[in-house]
């Protein structure tokens, strides 16, 4: 009767040191989750989830007063603006922000490596809208290969946002397009 006790001791424990494991693993994960930023847009306080690294501009830029801006670590990788459009409500309509976005994409035909600019939307409880992305044939120095707008509609707010990075910002400019994806308006407290 040993004998089989003996050979299940070392699976018990090695099926504990799995769960330890496991369990060290999905605290790591939930450590490295994205925490939620309140960022005030116009009149409005938004939430997005927002990377550690990101750094937000004190000022708005230059001519947009209600605009937010914030960028990675080095701005010449990855910088992304938000501006509400307009005082008041502007066009929330779902093909009013698709029409918008397209005839946006349009200027960039001439000077986009992309043969066709793709049209991605945006979908979620309370974010509706569009964008495009494209990559500058010939960026200058200092500027930026890849654009990335489009116009996103919270409940009634309509928001442009731009995301510009060159190759070394690309997982910045993927995280902030998925937060842009799951952008909501932030609780009251």
């Amino acid at each position: 009767m040993s004998g089989p006790v003996r050979t299940m001791r070392p699976f018990r424990e090695l099926g504990a040191l799995l769960l330890f494991v496991g369990a060290a693993s999905w605290a790591q994960a939930a450590d490295k989750a994205p925490a939620n930023k309140v960022l005030a847009i116009a009149d409005t306080a938004v939430s997005l989830a927002w990377s550690s690294t990101w750094q937000l501009e004190g000022a708005a830029p230059k001519g947009m007063p209600d605009s937010v801006e914030f960028h990675a670590p080095d701005r010449l990788q990855m910088v992304t603006t938000l501006t509400p459009i307009g005082g008041a409500p502007g066009p929330t309509a779902d093909e009013a922000m698709k029409e918008l976005v397209t005839k946006s994409a349009r200027q960039f035909e001439g000077q986009a490596v992309e043969k066709e600019i793709k049209l991605q939307r945006i979908s979620n409880g309370d974010a509706h809208g569009y964008f495009v992305c494209v990559t500058d044939k010939a960026p200058k120095p200092d500027e930026y290969k890849f654009l990335c707008q489009g116009l996103v509609s919270l409940r009634e707010l309509p928001i442009n946002f731009i995301v510009l990075y060159n190759d070394g910002g690309k997982a910045d400019a993927e995280r902030v397009l998925s937060a842009l994806k799951t952008i909501r308006i932030a609780e009251q407290t």
